[in-house]
């Protein structure tokens, strides 16, 4: 198992930079596959970034954020536009799923 897994508790995702003191910030990347969520093509057109802060479990007494740069795609199959979703996140909320429970 990655050690990038391991510290996150989410597999797919990579550490890129830590930084900050309290919070400790988490620059990560998700480097699994993206399909489009309505006809599951992976012929996409990359439009525009934007980047997620996320409240994430903390590092002893030191609470974590993480910042995950997501991108909108446009699906060449069926031309529909969508955010890119990300395992572990639910769309719209400002936390992960290790942080909720």
């Amino acid at each position: 198992m990655p050690r990038d897994n391991i510290v996150l508790g989410l597999s797919g995702y990579k550490i890129e930079r830590v930084g900050g003191g309290n919070p400790v910030e988490l620059e990560v990347r998700y480097t699994g596959e993206v399909a489009c969520p309505c006809c599951s093509s992976g012929d996409l057109r990359t439009k525009d970034r934007y980047v997620r802060r996320l409240r994430h479990q903390s590092f002893g007494m030191r609470s974590c954020v993480m910042l995950l740069e997501g991108r909108k795609y446009q699906c060449r199959a069926c031309g529909r536009y969508f955010n890119q979703r990300f395992p572990g996140i639910q769309p719209r909320r400002r936390s992960t799923e290790v942080y909720r429970r």
